[in-house]
């Protein structure tokens, strides 16, 4: 069971120590429970005295890594955010169903220093978290699958339209809504919402509660209040499924994209225009090769993420393999990588090897292709990545079990066509990379608009579609 954060991160420069009953900007929010934590921040649940309505309160870590340009950037996307909700509504976009709202930013300080604080609409636990209590390890059913595909491609295309790179998309910062669960205080003590769990933080890590309380500690840490009914609650009916993007502690803000959002940038506002260079936190499996390479992140880079994403949805396995594996998995399906990355990836031509005669695989060019840049390795790939070792990898959207019957029919057109969205995707030129708004072209509308119980059906991990 997951209880939380570690009474190590609450120091000088990490968490802030909070309690029930505790009170924020200027006495405004109100702690009422938790709803969880990240490596960044612990999301407390209040109430606004102001609206009379409960909220989601985010407070930051007082240092985070990347010093305090992230902090910056996050609080500038967070402010910008907010602006554009209260000036320039858009009804009429519905990536703006599928981008949390943020109500409030402020900054707090305490023992442990100043805090970065988000206020937000209230919304659930992460989609990692969601699929595995739902689906355990096999894939979600293909209609949920493509409704929440196409739902997270509006939002992203929203952030782009308004000049936002997220920065960090992957499946823990996509959050499922379900407005109909929290909407009064009689709400907060139902089967859904626990009430508040308090428990020792130094008996729970193993340690011996000091002689002295510390100030840069809570006297006690408090459970995350999301029961298991929520997320059953939010999957209910699949024709209402919702889920936003969250989390802009990676993003910043660029050069708007042209009024129109449907097109690629105009030709002085290309995407290396629109860039920044600096280290990425995005989890390895969703990183491009300019971030892998180059550290360089763009809205192209949160496409890429965005193909992965879709893959991972779809199949419930990443469409380039993580670690050491990704780059030369990139190049068996996307062919040899553009000059400067190959010369980067390894000026070396043969990696050591062990006493035994083995290939130590580190992820350098020299573990897969030889001085005539062909395939070597002695590590095969397995049948469902490369139909022939060192060829192309043949067809994406691989089903993930071998035993598995095929796509035939009308599944088979469409894993065909969702293939060519995700190769335009992931092309390596970014300026030749599919944008958000032509990824939301692309996209089928059904995906969004019909019940995903009525889709068209995929052969499942377990054989079975039923919702």
């Amino acid at each position: 069971m997951h209880m939380g954060e570690s009474i190590h991160g609450y120091r000088p420069g990490g968490y802030h120590p909070v309690h029930i009953g505790d009170k924020f900007h200027n006495g405004r929010y109100t702690v009422v429970n938790k709803f969880g934590n990240g490596v960044y921040a612990v999301v407390w649940l209040v109430y606004d005295s102001e609206t009379r309505r409960h909220a989601a309160l985010k407070i930051c870590v007082a240092n985070r890594e990347g010093s305090e340009s992230r902090v910056s950037d996050e609080t500038a996307v967070a402010q910008y955010l907010q602006q554009v909700r209260n000036q320039q509504p858009d009804g009429d976009d519905e990536g703006s169903n599928h981008v949390i709202q943020i109500f409030d930013v402020f900054t707090h300080q305490g023992p442990n220093g100043t805090h970065l604080c988000i206020v937000t609409e209230i919304v659930g636990p992460n989609l990692a978290d969601a699929l595995s209590e739902m689906y355990i390890d096999n894939s979600p059913p293909t209609g949920i699958a493509k409704r929440i595909a196409a739902q997270i491609a509006y939002g992203l295309r929203y952030l782009h339209k308004h000049g936002i790179v997220h920065g960090d998309l992957h499946i823990g910062n996509v959050l499922l809504y379900c407005p109909t669960v929290i909407s009064s205080f009689e709400d907060i003590e139902n089967e859904k919402i626990r009430k508040p769990c308090l428990y020792d933080p130094y008996r729970w890590a193993g340690l011996e509660p000091p002689s002295e309380l510390s100030d840069h500690v809570p006297q006690y840490f408090v459970r995350p209040c999301l029961a298991e009914e929520y997320i059953k609650e939010c999957f209910a009916n699949p024709a209402s499924l919702h889920i936003k993007l969250c989390d802009f502690g990676e993003s910043f803000l660029v050069v708007p994209p042209s009024s129109d959002s449907q097109s690629k940038p105009s030709p002085n506002q290309k995407q290396f225009e629109r860039t920044r260079i600096r280290p990425s936190h995005c989890p390895v499996e969703y990183r491009s090769p300019e971030l892998l390479f180059e550290n360089l992140h763009s809205p192209a880079s949160d496409v890429w993420a965005l193909a992965n994403l879709i893959n991972f949805l779809l199949l419930r396995q990443y469409l380039f393999y993580n670690s050491e594996l990704s780059r030369a998995h990139m190049v068996l399906k996307l062919g040899k990588f553009p000059q400067r990355w190959w010369a980067i990836w390894s000026a070396r031509i043969k990696g050591p090897t062990s006493s035994s005669g083995s290939i130590n695989v580190s992820g350098e060019r020299w573990d897969w292709f030889d001085e005539n840049e062909k395939w070597c390795s002695k590590r095969l790939f397995s049948r469902n990545d490369c139909e022939v070792e060192g060829s192309d990898c043949g067809n994406w959207l691989n089903l993930r079990w071998l035993w598995l019957p095929g796509i035939e029919g009308e599944a088979e057109e469409e894993r065909a066509m969702v293939e060519k969205i995700l190769r335009k995707m992931t092309v390596y030129d970014i300026e030749q990379r599919a944008t958000a708004a032509e990824v939301v072209e692309l996209i089928p509308d059904n995906w969004m608009r019909e019940d995903p119980r009525e889709a068209i059906r995929w052969p499942r991990d377990d054989d079975s579609d039923e919702e």
